[in-house]
Protein backbone atom coordinates (compact mmCIF):
# COMPACT_ATOMS: atom_id res chain seq x y z
CA UNK A 1 0.00 0.00 0.00
CA UNK A 2 0.85 3.62 -0.68
CA UNK A 3 0.61 6.15 2.02
CA UNK A 4 0.83 9.78 0.99
CA UNK A 5 0.90 12.13 3.66
CA UNK A 6 0.95 15.55 4.32
CA UNK A 7 2.39 17.49 7.04
CA UNK A 8 2.43 21.25 6.83
CA UNK A 9 6.07 22.26 7.32
CA UNK A 10 4.49 24.77 10.42
CA UNK A 11 2.49 21.67 11.94
CA UNK A 12 4.84 21.73 15.18
CA UNK A 13 4.71 18.83 17.81
CA UNK A 14 1.59 17.08 16.08
CA UNK A 15 3.54 16.93 13.09
CA UNK A 16 6.70 15.83 14.79
CA UNK A 17 4.44 13.03 16.63
CA UNK A 18 2.19 12.00 13.63
CA UNK A 19 5.97 11.65 11.47
CA UNK A 20 6.97 8.97 14.69
CA UNK A 21 4.05 7.39 14.26
CA UNK A 22 3.69 6.62 10.61
CA UNK A 23 7.64 5.64 10.68
CA UNK A 24 6.29 2.79 12.87
CA UNK A 25 4.28 1.24 10.30
CA UNK A 26 4.97 -2.16 9.43
CA UNK A 27 7.62 -2.09 6.33
CA UNK A 28 4.60 -3.16 3.81
CA UNK A 29 3.73 0.70 3.95
CA UNK A 30 5.11 2.29 1.75
CA UNK A 31 5.27 6.42 2.33
CA UNK A 32 5.59 9.12 0.71
CA UNK A 33 5.23 12.76 2.17
CA UNK A 34 4.41 16.04 1.56
CA UNK A 35 4.87 19.11 2.85
CA UNK A 36 3.42 21.94 0.38
CA UNK A 37 0.23 22.22 -1.31
CA UNK A 38 1.30 22.82 -4.66
CA UNK A 39 3.36 19.57 -5.31
CA UNK A 40 0.18 17.82 -3.12
CA UNK A 41 -2.09 19.15 -6.00
CA UNK A 42 0.71 18.00 -8.51
CA UNK A 43 0.81 14.21 -7.12
CA UNK A 44 -3.37 14.38 -7.04
CA UNK A 45 -3.40 15.45 -10.57
CA UNK A 46 -1.60 11.91 -11.57
CA UNK A 47 -3.35 8.87 -12.46
CA UNK A 48 -3.62 6.42 -9.88
CA UNK A 49 -2.14 3.30 -10.02
CA UNK A 50 -3.91 0.11 -9.63
CA UNK A 51 -1.22 -2.11 -8.77
CA UNK A 52 -0.57 -0.02 -5.64
CA UNK A 53 -3.58 1.18 -3.84
CA UNK A 54 -3.31 5.03 -2.40
CA UNK A 55 -4.07 6.13 0.52
CA UNK A 56 -4.48 9.98 1.21
CA UNK A 57 -3.48 11.11 5.40
CA UNK A 58 -3.67 14.54 5.67
CA UNK A 59 -2.55 16.53 8.39
CA UNK A 60 -4.92 19.49 9.07
CA UNK A 61 -3.49 21.18 11.79
CA UNK A 62 -4.98 24.55 11.54
CA UNK A 63 -8.24 25.96 10.53
CA UNK A 64 -6.13 27.72 7.98
CA UNK A 65 -5.19 24.55 6.18
CA UNK A 66 -8.03 23.01 6.36
CA UNK A 67 -9.34 25.65 4.17
CA UNK A 68 -6.82 25.78 2.12
CA UNK A 69 -7.07 21.43 1.52
CA UNK A 70 -10.87 22.24 0.94
CA UNK A 71 -10.55 23.87 -2.12
CA UNK A 72 -8.96 20.40 -3.74
CA UNK A 73 -11.85 18.04 -2.42
CA UNK A 74 -12.52 17.48 -6.23
CA UNK A 75 -9.13 15.74 -6.46
CA UNK A 76 -9.85 13.85 -3.65
CA UNK A 77 -12.84 12.31 -4.83
CA UNK A 78 -12.87 8.03 -5.29
CA UNK A 79 -9.26 8.41 -3.03
CA UNK A 80 -9.15 6.89 0.25
CA UNK A 81 -8.88 9.60 3.12
CA UNK A 82 -7.86 9.90 6.45
CA UNK A 83 -8.02 13.51 8.70
CA UNK A 84 -6.18 14.47 11.33
CA UNK A 85 -7.88 17.41 12.42
CA UNK A 86 -7.23 20.91 14.31
CA UNK A 87 -10.16 20.30 16.84
CA UNK A 88 -13.51 18.17 17.12
CA UNK A 89 -15.84 21.26 16.41
CA UNK A 90 -19.40 20.49 14.91
CA UNK A 91 -17.75 23.11 12.42
CA UNK A 92 -14.69 21.54 11.65
CA UNK A 93 -16.57 17.77 11.49
CA UNK A 94 -19.04 19.66 9.17
CA UNK A 95 -15.86 20.84 6.72
CA UNK A 96 -14.24 17.22 6.90
CA UNK A 97 -17.25 15.33 5.74
CA UNK A 98 -16.74 16.84 2.39
CA UNK A 99 -13.85 15.17 1.52
CA UNK A 100 -15.59 11.97 2.46
CA UNK A 101 -12.79 10.33 4.72
CA UNK A 102 -12.41 6.68 5.83
CA UNK A 103 -11.22 7.81 9.05
CA UNK A 104 -10.41 10.95 10.96
CA UNK A 105 -9.40 12.00 14.33
CA UNK A 106 -7.92 14.93 16.02
CA UNK A 107 -4.42 15.92 17.31
CA UNK A 108 -2.77 13.34 19.47
CA UNK A 109 0.76 12.41 21.12
CA UNK A 110 0.49 8.66 19.58
CA UNK A 111 -2.02 8.24 17.15
CA UNK A 112 -2.62 4.80 18.15
CA UNK A 113 -6.11 4.71 16.56
CA UNK A 114 -4.79 6.31 13.09
CA UNK A 115 -1.85 3.37 12.81
CA UNK A 116 -4.54 0.76 14.13
CA UNK A 117 -7.02 1.84 11.01
CA UNK A 118 -4.13 2.04 8.51
CA UNK A 119 -3.14 -1.47 9.13
CA UNK A 120 -6.43 -2.76 8.73
CA UNK A 121 -6.34 -1.22 5.09
CA UNK A 122 -3.24 -3.48 4.71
Amino acid sequence: MNLIVFIHPEAGQCGAALRKAIRGLPEQVKTTWFSDFDKLEDQLNLPESFNSPQVYLLLMDTLESLETLSSMIPCFEDRRVLLVLPDQSPDTISRALKFRPRFFTGPSDQFDDLCAVIKKLL
